[in-house]
């Protein structure tokens, strides 16, 4: 199946056309998927015979994992927003069962910095002051919580993920 014009790398990387069977692309667009899977649109006789063919209308949650697995920054890219990719994240975990039993993605999945995690910080240290505890001014600050405070994201494997239980903890990560 031929596809022209389209944002995907493979597309790039041939120069104009690509060739897909049925199974390697989806029916009708997507502003979410569309610069991570290849959609085409042949109007209204043949994409039913596509769809028989094996096209589907949008990817599966094996699918997603799969390109998060080997892309997650391409998937954090074109998903544009911290909260997208959270719920990208939330309907794998929905079906985490059916994921588990393909044994070799869920091994990926395992070892894959595709998870999304965060520290919060003060909005006004930086690197090496956070690492020391203090301020800027190099005082211990007791109007620490007065601060504005950001979200700083980091791709992480499953290995690296640690929960923080406790309430008052989660809303801030102190050094």
């Amino acid at each position: 199946m031929p596809l022209q014009g389209q944002k995907s790398e493979r597309a790039v990387q041939r120069r104009g056309v690509t060739h897909l069977t049925p199974r390697q692309c989806y029916l009708g667009t997507s502003s979410t998927y569309e610069d991570i899977f290849d959609f085409v649109d042949f109007g209204p006789n043949a994409n039913p015979f596509l769809s028989k063919c094996g096209s589907k209308n949008e990817p599966t949650k094996s699918e997603l994992a799969e390109s998060a697995c080997k892309e997650p920054v391409r998937l954090f890219t074109a998903l544009e927003t911290p909260e997208k990719y959270m719920n990208m994240l939330g309907r794998l975990a929905e079906d985490l069962d059916a994921l588990k039993r393909d044994k070799v993605l869920f091994k990926r999945m395992k070892a894959s910095k595709f998870l999304l995690g965060f520290v919060t910080v003060p909005a006004n240290r930086t690197k090496n002051s956070r690492a020391s505890g203090r301020n800027l001014e190099g005082n211990d600050s007791e109007d620490e919580f007065d601060e504005p405070l950001i979200k700083m994201y980091e791709q992480i494997s499953p290995n690296d993920v640690v929960i923080v239980s406790e309430l008052v903890r989660s809303n801030r990560v102190l050094y």
